[in-house]
């Protein structure tokens, strides 16, 4: 299995779902088309067409500039950049997130945000076990998805307006505040 040709699917399916206004219209003979590859290579190297598309969606949430924040030299500032463009892909891309939100807390591998888990690795130094900055990440990540994934339902149950940026930038840092304190 070429990992050059599985990453130029997932790449071509990715410029085929920023060009899409319905994520669903996106066929396997057009990803074929675009990749330049046999339809059955899709199920040859993912399984399924949805396998694909989740992991092309998950490919345009988790794309962010993590390595320029993970070279910051202050961690929390790092981990509330990381958590304030995850929420605003989220935001902005409704029409992917019923694709990526609920399969990533639901189905997939227990995880966060790349770069989130070594980010909080480096604002404990070693005072907090991999297994507790595992489970914070993780934490602090599936809470923000969700109430940036039901924006209008979160409103009605707190009163806080996830798509209204100073409210936004309020509930991570209060997330950071409630996560990061040094009693873990």
């Amino acid at each position: 299995m070429s990992s050059e040709e599985r990453m130029k699917i997932v790449d071509r399916t990715m410029g085929l779902l920023k060009q899409s206004s319905n994520p669903s219209s996106v066929t396997t003979r057009a990803i074929a088309e675009c990749a330049e590859i046999n339809p059955a290579m899709v199920n040859y190297y993912f399984g399924s067409k949805d396998a694909l598309m989740k992991e092309a969606v998950r490919g345009l949430f988790e794309t962010t500039e993590r390595d320029r924040l993970i070279s910051q030299s202050n961690p929390r500032k790092a981990m509330f950049d990381l958590l304030e463009d995850m929420c605003a892909r989220i935001l902005s891309n409704k029409r992917y997130s019923p694709l990526y939100v609920p399969d990533s807390i639901l189905n997939d591998r227990m995880s966060a945000p790349p770069g989130l888990v070594e980010l909080i690795r480096d604002y404990f130094q070693g005072r907090v076990g991999d297994g507790e900055c595992r489970a914070t990440a993780y934490q602090m990540a599936s809470f923000l998805r969700i109430a940036a994934y039901r924006p209008e339902e979160f409103l009605l149950c707190s009163g806080i307006d996830m798509r209204n940026r100073g409210d936004l930038r309020r509930v991570i840092s209060h997330q950071l505040d409630l996560f990061l304190r040094d009693s873990l």
